[in-house]
């Protein structure tokens, strides 16, 4: 209904792009991250979407083909380049926690419930357990790789008190708001890192000509209230100085 009616989505340009995009699930048989191109995959494309976004414990395990499939985090919680099936370009980052957050060890019950609920899947079950101590050593990776300049990081600021299940409109919008704010004021050093433009002294005027462009390769880590993961490859052109105004958004 969402994107049929309330919030109509534009399936003939999607597939009439040809920007590269995937959704990575996990496979409940093997525990690994299963990646899927939008092309290769076809209009299947969005059951591995729904698949992607299918949370342990609160969402369903969904067939993609042959493949049984959940949230892609517990398979790969933040994929970094070497973990890719595929060459990126430069990196980008979109996380969702603040700079040296770290997941906290599993409760015991929560421990009972990926058993009782994935015992039959071995291999599941173990990645399940393992998504803690797998999720902050990635972070440690990225910390690194990030001040190496070897990846581009957008985060926030500050500590995100949204849980994945939130339903406060209120407090959502102003997630969302925040969101933009941030990475609107991460424009001129995202398109520096992308090469879309060059450095300049201040005060110095921009420099006119034919938009550069340059391959990049963006991974969005989940939001709070969203299990979702995506990667795109594209021909990023010059940053706006700010993006455009959103439509409304029925919540």
């Amino acid at each position: 209904e969402m994107a049929e009616s309330l919030l109509p989505f534009d399936f003939d340009t999607f597939w009439a792009s040809g920007q590269r995009l995937w959704a990575v699930a996990a496979d409940c048989r093997t525990g690994r991250a299963l990646f899927y191109e939008k092309h290769a995959l076809g209009p299947d494309f969005f059951t591995a979407v729904r698949a992607s976004a299918s949370m342990p414990l609160l969402g369903s395990m969904v067939k993609v083909g042959r493949d049984v499939c959940l949230d892609g985090g517990v398979a790969n919680c933040i994929p970094i380049p070497a973990d890719l099936p595929f060459p990126a370009g430069k990196t980008v980052l979109v996380l969702t926690r603040q700079q040296g957050f770290r997941k906290p060890p599993q409760s015991r019950p929560v421990q009972r419930l990926y058993h009782r609920r994935y015992g039959a899947y071995p291999a599941l079950l173990a990645a399940c357990l393992a998504q803690p101590e797998v999720y902050n050593a990635q972070m440690e990776r990225i910390d690194r790789l990030e001040a190496e300049g070897r990846v581009f990081v957008i985060r926030p600021s500050t500590p995100v008190t949204v849980g994945r299940t939130e339903r406060d409109k209120a407090k959502l919008r102003a997630l969302y708001d925040q969101g933009r704010a941030e990475a609107e004021a991460c424009l001129p050093a995202l398109g520096a890192y992308l090469g879309l433009y060059p450095r300049r002294a201040a005060g110095a005027a921009p420099q006119k000509g034919p938009p550069l462009t340059r391959q990049a390769f963006f991974v969005f880590s989940p939001r709070p209230f969203w299990g979702g993961r995506f990667f795109v490859r594209t021909r990023a052109r010059r940053f706006p100085a700010v993006f455009p105004a959103p439509r409304p958004v029925p919540l």
